[in-house]
C-alpha cells in the first residue's frame, strides 16, 4: 500500500461495531455509508437507504470533522436507525455520529465491498457524473451542490425493478402512509 492509503484505513478499534451484529431485520431507517474520493482532500458522501434505496449525497473534505458536520445536518430532521460504513479514516468519529443522532453504527469487513453492495452500486452511479481522474476544482462549492442535489433528485426518482417499478421517493413515501394507518 501507497503511504497516502496506509494513513486513511481506519485503526483497528476495540469499540467498533462489527457487520455481524447488525439486526437481520432491515427497518425504513437503515443505511449503508461510504466515502466516494474526488481527490486527496474532498469527496462525496453517499448514504444510502437499504429498504427503499433512496440516496442522500453530501460534498465532503476528507476529515472526520467534516463527516461529522456533514452527517447531523443530512440527518437533521430524518430518523436514523442503524448505519453501515467501510473502514476509511474518515469515518473514525462515527462514535460522535452514533450520540449525535441516536444511532447505531456498524463497519463492514476489511476488503468485504460486498457486505455494503447497494452502496457501492450508487457509488458507481453517482461516478457517473464525478468520473475518477477529472478535475474539480473549478467547480465552485455553490455550482456543485446544485449539481449534486440534481444527482440526488435523478437517482431518488429512478425507477427500480427491485421496488416494483416504483421509483425510491415513492416506495419510501407509501411506506411512511401504511405506518400511519
Amino acid at each position: 500500500l501507497n503511504a497516502f492509503w496506509k494513513n486513511n484505513l481506519l485503526e483497528q478499534l476495540d469499540n467498533r461495531k462489527s457487520i455481524e451484529d447488525r439486526p437481520e431485520v432491515i427497518t425504513d431507517y437503515d443505511y449503508e455509508g461510504d466515502y466516494i474520493m474526488l481527490n486527496r482532500k474532498e469527496g462525496i458522501i453517499n448514504y444510502t437507504n437499504k429498504k427503499h434505496k433512496t440516496v442522500k449525497l453530501i460534498f465532503a473534505k476528507h476529515d472526520m470533522k467534516e463527516f461529522r458536520k456533514a452527517t447531523n445536518i443530512k440527518f437533521k430532521h430524518d430518523i436514523l436507525n442503524s448505519l453501515t460504513l467501510d473502514n476509511d479514516k474518515t469515518f473514525n468519529s462515527y462514535e460522535f455520529i452514533e450520540r449525535d443522532l441516536n444511532t447505531s453504527i456498524y463497519f463492514a469487513n476489511p476488503y468485504h465491498c460486498w457486505e455494503r453492495g447497494l452502496n457501492e452500486n450508487f457509488n458507481g452511479l453517482v461516478r457517473e457524473w464525478f468520473p475518477k481522474k477529472q478535475k474539480y476544482a473549478k467547480l465552485v462549492e455553490k455550482e456543485r451542490n446544485v449539481k449534486l442535489k440534481c444527482i440526488e433528485k435523478l437517482l431518488n426518482n429512478r425507477p427500480r425493478k427491485c421496488l416494483n417499478y416504483l421509483t425510491p421517493n415513492e416506495s419510501f413515501d407509501l411506506s411512511k402512509c401504511s405506518s400511519k394507518e
